[in-house]
């Protein structure tokens, strides 16, 4: 659930398919603001969250796989609503601004931290508004984490 500043709550809404493309995409009105989710597409990155787990860690602990996977839909969720809060169409803003949040409500451990980098340095290339590939984005997130703490609306206060 996401809230924005005023205390209106960001709608959901969820779509079947198809897998790629994106997992998630926030619209801000000045109405409010909306985030649809693709359900295969969460879906599908949550089995390459378990695989890559697996062999990264070298095992098949269950509670080991579902922290993986949980970290992974937590942090998409914690980036879409940073969309929707800051309002900004920049995807690294939102992101740094994402893990901040994380950070700040105790989510994430450091250790947690590391793997969401990992995983997100795996997602190969990327449409240019993530830098081209998942190690760029990856890269710039923790670029402007270490610039300049949140929140980071300054950099791209454009609605999306």
């Amino acid at each position: 659930m996401c809230m924005l500043p005023n205390g209106v709550l960001v709608q959901e809404l969820t779509v079947p398919g198809p897998v790629g493309g994106f997992a998630g995409f926030t619209t801000v009105t000045p109405a409010g603001a909306s985030t649809t989710w693709n359900l295969a597409q969460l879906n599908n990155l949550a089995n390459m969250a378990v695989v890559l787990a697996g062999s990264t860690f070298h095992t098949s602990d269950p509670q080991v796989l579902l922290r993986a996977q949980t970290l992974v839909i937590e942090q998409l969720a914690f980036h879409e609503c940073a969309h929707a809060r800051l309002p900004t169409a920049n995807e690294f803003a939102a992101n740094a601004e994402s893990i901040e949040q994380m950070q700040a409500l105790g989510e994430i451990t450091p250790a947690d931290l590391q793997w969401i980098g990992t995983f997100t340095q795996s997602l190969g290339p990327q449409p240019p508004q993530y830098g081209g590939s998942g190690a760029a984005f990856w890269a710039g997130t923790i670029q402007l984490m270490n610039a300049s703490p949140g929140p980071h609306a300054t950099l791209d206060s454009r609605p999306i």
